[in-house]
């Protein structure tokens, strides 16, 4: 990558120069962020998926988080060495440095890492990270993606009332619990991480 400059009058080169440019650091492909099923929610600890095709060859992968919500963490983050071949190795509260030694990232080959016991801020939200890939110190490939953390219901009471559940009205058997085979009533009282529209369902 050079660039050339050129003085010219009336059509004829007086003088001329060409110099190396900057370094253009190529993007990663198809990058994306997942969470496995679970407790993968605001201030819970959970698995953080992260994939993508790396355009460079390269044995280190490093996760930054640039925008996350506090208490985010990845002091405890762990890979499992059934699922991928990187290793984690360097860990901070906001950035994940994983090797890829053994195996290193090839040039247009698909890669899956499932980073462990990730925790996960409050409120959630969105948030954003830089992935960059490594190779003898050099970066190799990188890019910044955003993305969305779940929120959190947090339940504060749950209860199952039976029909008769008015004690003015049945004063006997309202103090008695829901049976099976009969209808009843669930009353939850919880609160939310996350601004709700008021046509959103709780499923």
């Amino acid at each position: 990558n050079f660039w050339r400059a050129t003085h010219t009058r009336a059509g004829a080169v007086l003088s001329s120069h060409a110099t190396t440019s900057f370094v253009i650091v190529p993007q990663m492909r198809e990058v994306g962020f997942s969470f496995l099923p679970g407790l993968s929610r605001a201030g819970s600890l959970g698995t953080l998926v992260i994939s993508f095709v790396p355009m460079s060859a390269a044995s280190i992968l490093r996760v930054e988080a640039l925008d996350v919500d506090a208490g985010f963490d990845f002091t405890q983050a762990i890979t499992d060495p059934t699922a991928t071949a990187g290793l984690v190795t360097s860990v901070t509260e906001t950035s994940c440095e994983i090797s890829f030694q053994s195996a290193p990232l090839q040039p247009g080959i698909a890669v899956s890492v499932p980073l462990d016991t990730v925790t996960f801020g409050t409120p959630g939200g969105p948030f954003s990270f830089r992935l960059t890939t490594e190779e003898n110190d050099a970066v190799a490939d990188a890019t910044i993606l955003s993305h969305y953390f779940p929120g959190s219901v947090n339940v504060l009471n749950a209860s199952f009332l039976n029909d008769y559940a008015d004690v003015t009205a049945y004063p006997v058997r309202g103090t008695l619990r829901a049976q099976t085979s009969t209808l009843g009533q669930a009353v939850l009282v919880f609160n939310l991480t996350q601004a709700t529209p008021a046509v959103t369902q709780l499923v």
